[in-house]
């Protein structure tokens, strides 16, 4: 990438399956997902289960995008 004070990261599986998430659902990577490639092992945050319990089943429903809950 250019025009970033960030190198790129070595690639390895958990990055390429990063960069792959965000080429298949938006045709090009993310500037947050190259920041994210640096530590990928911290780009499986998910929401906790307390949170997701806390807000409205509708809420949950809607919700379709992003990581599943946490268990």
């Amino acid at each position: 990438m250019t025009g970033s004070f960030l190198h790129e990261p070595p690639v390895s599986p958990r990055v390429q399956a990063l960069y792959d998430d965000d080429l298949a659902g938006d045709g090009y990577i993310w500037s947050l997902s190259r920041l994210w490639a640096h530590q990928p092992e911290t780009l499986g945050a998910q929401p906790d289960a307390q949170l997701a319990r806390s807000v409205p089943q509708e809420v949950r429903e809607a919700v379709t995008y992003g990581r599943p809950v946490a268990t």
